[in-house]
């Protein structure tokens, strides 16, 4: 963004706004807020100092490498679980139709 910080908070504005909308649309198409995705997007900054330009790139599947990182798939797999029982499908619900938070366990270690 050569150095325009307010272009970059205005990419990022905008990319947050454009995720909503495909979120929308993606529940629009399953009825449901879907448990992961990742957008991909282009910002540039615009002409006019303070304002940027930003392209939807992609919609894909949360495909990423977790370089055989031991501890970081129970952590990642785990907030996605955490997503999907949160949010707007459970809003209103009264606390007894809720679904209580996940116990978290530790780990099976070698004898």
């Amino acid at each position: 963004m050569g150095g325009d910080v307010a272009a970059l908070d205005d990419a990022e504005r905008q990319c947050r706004e454009l995720a909503g909308h495909w979120l929308d649309w993606l529940q629009a198409q399953s009825c449901e807020v879907p448990a992961a995705v990742r957008v991909d997007f282009f910002a540039v900054r615009a002409e006019k100092q303070g304002c940027a330009e930003v392209w939807t790139l992609e919609l894909c599947e949360l495909g990423f490498s977790m370089l055989a990182h031991k501890s970081l798939p129970g952590k990642v797999f785990a907030a996605m679980l955490r997503g999907c029982l949160k949010g707007p499908a459970h809003e209103g619900l009264e606390a007894e139709q809720q679904l209580p938070e996940p116990k978290r366990y530790k780990p099976a270690t070698d004898p």
